[in-house]
């Protein structure tokens, strides 16, 4: 071993001068012998656990001992990222552990864990990045319209203004200020929404940009499992919902007051943005949409149905299998299939407590954000039967003063306008003649697709009561599970 360090330091100093001249790179691992100038390192030994540049390398070429030495790809702090007792890369990530093993660890100690290659989380670190620029882009381009919507709005409207102001009332006029108050309200509504939405995906960008720095395999895997968890890979389209032009709306009120001036009052129906407005069970039933709910997301205290239309609270926890999707702290379940962009759903509850809405996929599923309406992926309606309804987003909590008066929710979906309306349906009619009491509607920008979601507590039930075929009679208990 002496014969060994006095050859590599001979070898270190015929290589300092030229040292001076050779930098590192800010992604490149340095070379663990240079003294003055750290050198880029070519390959990591694990028997001598150093990285060496070609220079200080050359001993490993030309020593017989030195030989026998394994070389790997350059790895930085080499000592954290070597198994001891295999002498091996660790290459691979136990998630049940929580730590880096290698090859020989996995089939050792690691046989019946969950394990992740390298290469797997680097891959998923790099559609992740993907994804959140995609993201940017889209938000940058639709904030970039936004913007040169908005002098065209005050444009239009001081044009229209200026053209009828000597044939309408001074009331008409008063109108007309006013939608063209509503649509810079909506714009710098959507505006700040968007630009919210594109500050944080540029914060998880430079995060995941930071991650992709990371050399460590250990310190990589740390960091890498705690943002993973969170981060949903799907992409996104124009947020803008599809509506007319509010440049026509004051272009079209012009043309219906010239013809129509003793009808005035029917004017502002042609200037306010078109809303859905189903109020017959007629027209609810053309987007009337079966709910097959996901076993494999249901919490354990959480009892389906043979056909997953109705769950109740089980005080006794159900025998499942693990499953990543599965609630592990709220008794929560999801729908298997993503909602269609325009849809209507039934359901029918019995308790003290239930919540009904909807939530994307990829919300946590356990922990505190894993609660629907505790976070910015749900959108829920809480149902309790002695306090009424309220709304719950992002842990924010609406009172909306309606007392509970009947067992039936209603809940409307259009995703690309971004509308979330909740009606409570009268108990006392047949589905075909029964009555509705619009609630609340809310707008929102989704990102992704939305699945329906309960949550019940004890002594509750639901059932999917929205279907094509003949609406099954409400019964007061569910079957046995």
């Amino acid at each position: 071993m002496d014969i060994l360090m006095s050859i590599l330091h001979e070898q270190q100093k015929k290589s300092e001068a030229a040292a001076d001249q050779c930098d590192t790179g800010l992604k490149d691992v340095a070379c663990d012998l240079c003294t003055r100038r750290k050198r880029k390192a070519s390959k990591s030994c694990t028997q001598c656990l150093v990285s060496y540049c070609e220079d200080h390398l050359q001993p490993h070429h030309d020593v017989p001992a030195m030989k026998k030495h394994k070389l790997i790809e350059p790895v930085e702090n080499l000592e954290d990222n070597i198994c001891f007792q295999h002498k091996q890369v660790k290459t691979r990530f136990c998630l049940n552990c929580k730590e880096c093993i290698c090859d020989l660890c996995q089939t050792d100690k690691h046989t019946d864990h969950r394990i992740e290659p390298v290469e797997l989380a680097q891959e998923q670190l790099q559609a992740a990045q993907l994804s959140v620029q995609h993201r940017v882009q889209v938000l940058e381009s639709d904030i970039s319209l936004l913007q040169q919507e908005l002098p065209a709005i005050n444009e239009s409207a001081d044009k229209v203004v200026s053209e009828i102001e000597n044939k309408l009332q001074a009331f008409l006029i008063q109108k007309i200020k006013q939608q063209q108050q509503t649509e810079i309200t909506r714009v710098q509504n959507l505006l700040k929404q968007l630009q919210q939405m594109l500050a944080e995906e540029k914060k998880q960008d430079t995060e995941l940009e930071q991650i992709a720095q990371i050399k460590s395999y250990t310190d990589f895997f740390k960091q890498w499992s705690s943002v993973s968890a969170k981060e949903d890979n799907t992409s996104i389209t124009s947020a803008i919902p599809e509506h007319p032009s509010p440049l026509k709306y004051f272009e079209q009120a012009f043309m219906a007051v010239s013809e129509f001036v003793k009808g005035f009052e029917n004017l502002t129906q042609t200037v306010i943005e078109e809303n859905v407005s189903l109020t017959q069970n007629s027209e609810f039933l053309q987007y009337s949409t079966e709910i097959t709910l996901n076993r494999n997301t249901a919490s354990n205290t959480l009892a389906l149905s043979e056909y997953s239309t109705k769950v109740a609270y089980s005080i006794e926890k159900q025998s499942r299998s693990p499953h990543p999707d599965r609630f592990i702290d709220k008794p929560q379940v999801l729908s298997i299939k993503a909602l269609p962009p325009r849809c209507y759903w039934e359901v029918e509850w019995t308790g003290i407590s239930v919540l009904v809405g909807v939530a994307y996929k990829a919300i946590m599923r356990e922990g505190p954000e894993s609660e629907f309406g505790n976070n910015n992926k749900s959108w829920m309606l809480e149902c309790q039967k002695k306090r009424g309804y309220s709304f719950k987003h992002n842990s924010k909590k609406e009172d909306l003063r309606v007392p509970c008066q009947s067992h039936r929710i209603r809940v409307f979906l259009d995703y690309k306008a971004g509308i979330l309306s909740f009606y409570e349906v009268s108990e006392t009619n047949k589905f075909t003649n029964s009555s509705t009491n619009h609630l609340q509607s809310y707008d929102y920008i989704y990102k992704e697709a939305l699945r329906w979601t309960w949550t019940l507590f004890e002594k509750c039930n639901c059932k999917d009561v929205c279907q094509r075929r003949q609406i099954e009679a409400k019964t007061p208990n569910l079957p046995e599970y």
